[in-house]
């Protein structure tokens, strides 16, 4: 075997055929890690701002109805008295789709004393409100029964 004999340099030409292969070695070891690393501090920056952007996105999406239903409050503090046209007329002036993503409409709730459901009934029906028996949910405040009428309840249009 010519190649292994120490009198004509095969031993010298084997070790830096291995220190080059070794040197080789290692540095594409430390570009596929560098590699690596850059991937990953990439995605995390991404995931990072994808997230960002979620929650801010998610915030406005609830903060959007706040802002309608506060609207509505300044009907409610700017007139003595807001009736179920008025009401409509407000909802009818913003535009659910665009102001308020995902609102399906806005709705007023009032509560009502037991004893006060028949006269209340009979008030909601003088002004133009269908009354149904699936409006009112009674439950209990305090150690009485109260009944919440669900009522003003102006969907999108369309």
């Amino acid at each position: 075997m010519k190649f292994f004999r120490p009198t004509d340099g095969g031993g010298k030409r084997l070790m830096l055929f291995a220190a080059v292969f070794l040197l080789g070695l290692c540095v594409s070891a430390f570009a596929a890690w560098q590699l690596h690393s850059n991937i990953d501090s990439h995605a995390r920056a991404d995931f990072e701002h994808v997230a960002l952007r979620l929650e801010e996105e998610v915030g406005s999406r609830i903060r959007q109805p706040v802002y309608g239903l506060r609207g509505a409050k300044g009907v409610y503090a700017a007139s003595a008295k807001v009736d179920r046209a008025a009401f409509r007329a407000y909802v009818a002036s913003r535009d659910l789709a665009k102001e308020f993503p995902g609102v399906r409409g806005f709705g007023f709730v009032q509560r009502v004393e037991y004893g006060e459901l028949k006269a209340f009934e009979a008030a909601e029906r003088a002004d133009g409100a269908p009354v149904a028996a699936g409006n009112t949910a009674a439950i209990r405040c305090g150690g009485e029964e109260v009944l919440v009428e669900k009522r003003d309840v102006e969907l999108a249009a369309g």
